[in-house]
């Protein structure tokens, strides 16, 4: 896989992550996983990563991304304004939806 990317250019990747923390960026319990998503951030211009307010934690095991390579994160509203002001003090862009409800069925 990494050596199929490295020979393409992509305008943005959309990723998610196993963790996400203001200050060592993104990671993910699994090696493979973590290759993978730095080779498609590294041939990408814009990093954007979804991701529920759950993934701020502590970091996993394989980094993959450091803060400051992110462009936007879209997470949900429990994300505290702390969390939120630790990002964006690092030059990323932070957007808080609400959830949608399900409807009963």
């Amino acid at each position: 896989v990494e050596n199929t990317l490295a020979n393409m250019h992509f305008d943005a990747v959309y990723l998610g992550a196993d963790a996400i923390d203001p200050a060592s960026g993104l990671s993910t319990f699994n090696e493979d996983e973590a290759h993978q998503n730095t080779a498609m951030i590294q041939v990408s211009r814009r990093v954007v990563v979804l991701a529920d307010s759950t993934k701020f934690r502590a970091p996993g095991l394989h980094r993959f991304c450091e803060i400051e390579r992110i462009h936007t994160i879209i997470t949900d509203t429990g994300l505290g304004d702390d969390v939120v002001a630790a990002i964006e003090a690092r030059g990323v862009a932070v957007h808080r939806v609400e959830p949608i409800e399900e409807t009963a069925k």
